[in-house]
């Protein structure tokens, strides 16, 4: 199963060519966990898309019982191409965590009236980005200038981002596409705007030599896998939250020191109805835990 980087574009549109810094209030980063907290309580996490390798450090924080000895009794919500978005999720108080996949889909509904607060980000770097053929030798967003760049017609908001954000002229071929990146390895364009733990691991397990750096990388930064709350929740459940996230930092350390670890947890325990491609999910982890 190649994920969702088709879906992801659901909450990338509509940032005008600017990098949003965010209005979004923030309680914490994830940090230390030296303060576990005394609460005990259920905690249900929405994300949002299918079980997959992207959310090892929550199987492990689950499986081992890392939440448990925590006080948090975890219930993990996935989502899917017809669910809704996590932050009607929380809205409507089927979850109490979600995980946004950038910045605006919070912004928007705080806009829109709910009051959502930053608990953490899974990814300083959020996996959105390009991917070309290594042979191009585009290693800098000056190499992609006048360059064919392809993706789905919402990517130009983050093409022509990155171009501003580094003071360059918006200068570039655009070429419309979907979620297939054959269309690169056939020369059909020289580079592609993608999920970097997505389609290059595609590519590769084809055997082609491709390259691919996050927005972050090429002077555009943003988060991934957001975790938000309702300022009520967490006003509510202080201590709770303090003991979700200190749970989920041990899943972090877990699966940063052994990545094939939480594999067969996923497909046994989390994704019995989902078709996980295990070549792709080897190749993944280790690509998402470098963007943390």
């Amino acid at each position: 199963m190649y994920s969702r980087r088709e879906f992801i574009t659901r909450s990338v549109g509509g940032i005008g060519g600017r990098t949003v810094v965010s209005s979004v209030p923030v309680l914490a980063a994830c940090g230390s966990d030296d303060d576990a907290g005394g609460a005990t309580g259920a905690v249900g996490t929405s994300f949002n898309w299918l079980p997959d390798i992207e959310w090892a450090a929550w199987y492990l924080a689950e499986s081992k019982g890392y939440f448990s000895e925590r006080g948090v009794e975890s219930d993990l919500v996935h989502g899917g191409p017809n669910t809704p978005a996590v932050v009607q999720v929380l809205a409507a108080r089927d979850a109490d965590v979600g995980l946004s996949a950038s910045e605006l889909d919070i912004i928007k509904a705080n806009q829109e009236g709910s009051d959502f607060v930053i608990i953490g980000a899974m990814y300083q770097r959020n996996p959105l980005g390009l991917t070309w053929l290594t042979e191009t030798g585009s290693d800098s967003p000056e190499d992609l200038v006048g360059l064919r760049i392809g993706g789905p017609q919402v990517d130009q908001v983050q093409i022509e981002a990155m171009f501003r954000a580094n003071g360059l002229p918006i200068d570039y071929e655009f070429v419309p596409m979907g979620f297939d990146p054959q269309p690169l390895a056939d020369g059909e364009m020289d580079a592609i705007a993608s999920y970097v733990t997505n389609q290059p691991l595609q590519l590769r397990l084809q055997g082609y030599d491709v390259s691919a750096a996050p927005y972050s990388d090429l002077g555009l930064p943003s988060y991934g896998d957001i975790l938000l709350a309702s300022r009520a929740w967490i006003d509510e459940n202080r201590d709770l939250v303090v003991g979700y996230l200190a749970a989920l930092l041990q899943g972090v350390a877990d699966n940063r020191a052994d990545p094939s670890e939480s594999l067969p947890i996923l497909i046994e325990d989390y994704a019995a109805d989902v078709d996980i491609n295990e070549d792709y999910a080897v190749l993944a982890n280790p690509e998402y835990i470098a963007l943390m």
